[in-house]
């Protein structure tokens, strides 16, 4: 069979087809990779929209509630200049309970004010306030003047008895700046500890220096539906009074099992007053890092 002859325009016209082809394929290319980029480019173009705001809404936070301290600073008023008896609680002539000078500008602006505590070495520094059972979590996100705050507000579980318990628990978040109980974890070290082995938390009535006992890393007690009461694993989050020496001990021993260095200081059952600062650790809502003190006579 004759092979078929192939002209120089029949050439001609077969690489001007495979161009054309060729042209058009980097052409779908093109406009596909232009897709690809213009969709990358609106990601990330929202990306840094979206972390502007929130960077913006955060320093926006801080300025807020860097307003509401400079508010509680100027109600707090200073020591005063005659210091009172021991014991650290002021009183009438008549003998009774008279509130700290110090404190009575910030209680008149909110009634649910029960003292302010103040951990050297740390900006925890601020009011503490004690909500009703009903609305137990009501600072969780609230300032000290009742208004929306990520920051919240130091509290008292709502089953202490401030001058009766023998565990006050205080609630605190660890914010990232650092304020609130955000530089408690400070305690995880020793030579910390060493520096600043005491805080103070007052009443309204009473001077009070607490001394740290621990420093613990816990996790939250979970509930088994399939165990019995007694088969539970301990909650020490609810320990707030003791029926009896037992009921002390098993805390301060829980305490004792999980705590980070050894202070050497063990609280006694009808002697030490405890007070536990609880926030949650970075990450992990399901921990909490807390420190136990007892109250100094």
């Amino acid at each position: 069979m004759q092979r078929p002859q192939f002209t120089a325009s029949h050439i001609a016209f077969s690489r001007f087809c495979n161009y054309n082809i060729l042209d058009m394929e980097k052409e779908k290319a093109k406009k596909k990779n232009n897709i690809v980029f213009t969709a990358l480019t609106v990601i990330f173009a929202l990306i840094f929209v979206f972390s502007l705001f929130k960077l913006t809404s955060l320093l926006l936070q801080y300025k807020r509630e860097k307003a509401v301290n400079q508010q509680l600073v100027e109600l707090l008023r200073p020591d005063d200049d005659i210091a009172p008896p021991a014991g650290g609680e002021s009183q009438t002539a008549e003998g009774e309970p008279q509130m700290l000078e110090r404190y009575k500008a910030l209680y008149e602006t909110n009634g649910e004010m029960i003292g302010w505590i103040e951990i050297p070495g740390t900006q925890a520094n601020g009011p503490v306030v004690q909500s009703p059972p009903e609305n137990r979590e009501k600072y969780l996100r609230l300032d000290f003047f009742g208004k929306s705050s990520n920051s919240g507000t130091f509290f008292l579980d709502s089953n202490c008895d401030l001058e009766n318990s023998d565990n006050l628990i205080i609630h605190g978040h660890r914010m990232n700046n650092g304020t609130m109980f955000g530089e408690l974890n400070k305690y995880r070290d020793e030579a910390f500890w060493r520096e600043h082995p005491t805080f103070s938390f007052d009443t309204l009535y009473k001077k009070q220096t607490w001394e740290v006992v621990a420093a613990c890393n816990m996790k939250l007690p979970m509930i088994n539906i399939d165990k019995s009461p007694e088969e539970q694993e301990y909650n020490y989050t609810v320990f707030v009074n003791a029926a009896n020496e037992d009921e002390y001990k098993a805390y301060v021993n829980f305490v004792r099992e999980h705590m980070i260095f050894e202070t050497g200081i063990i609280p006694q059952y009808g002697e030490d007053r405890l007070i536990t600062l609880s926030t949650c650790k970075k990450g992990d809502y399901s921990s909490r890092f807390i420190v136990v003190a007892r109250l100094l006579k």
